[in-house]
């Protein structure tokens, strides 16, 4: 006798491997993707810090630059301080990143030379699942 197709067995077999498959696969890409939406929302905090940095060594408008970092979102700034700036533009992060070190402080780059006071601020999902970035008096962004 000759085969047309598939046993019920065999079409059982295959439907259980797919589903165990999407069940360790959904959790997996959850985790995945919230990571990407971290370490973009990191990088491009970075990439603001730095452009804080050269428009202060360049001495655009002849002004300090700065970024100001609130639990929600950042601030790059052109003037003295963040309170004093006039100039301003901030930056929202995705609504389940949130600062856990670093509310309140104040990156204020000096003229020419670049420097600011060392600090670091972490940022994350939650506070186990977390990125820190460290800013050395030199301005040097690492990240942790």
């Amino acid at each position: 006798m000759e085969k047309n197709g598939f046993s019920m067995i065999e079409l059982m077999i295959s439907l259980s491997v797919i589903s165990t498959l999407i069940v360790l696969g959904v959790p997996a890409y959850g985790s995945i993707k919230s990571n990407v939406i971290l370490k973009n929302e990191v990088y491009g905090l970075v990439n603001n810090i730095r452009e804080a940095q050269n428009l202060a060594q360049i001495s655009q408008d002849g002004e300090k630059h700065g970024v100001f970092i609130e639990s929600d979102k950042y601030t790059l700034y052109s003037g003295e301080s963040f309170a004093s700036a006039e100039e301003k533009q901030s930056f929202d992060f995705v609504n389940s990143i949130v600062v856990y070190d670093g509310i309140g402080r104040d990156i204020s780059f000096e003229r020419l030379s670049g420097t600011t006071a060392s600090t670091s601020i972490r940022i994350g999902l939650n506070p186990s699942d977390s990125i820190d970035v460290q800013i050395d008096r030199n301005g040097r962004v690492e990240i942790d």
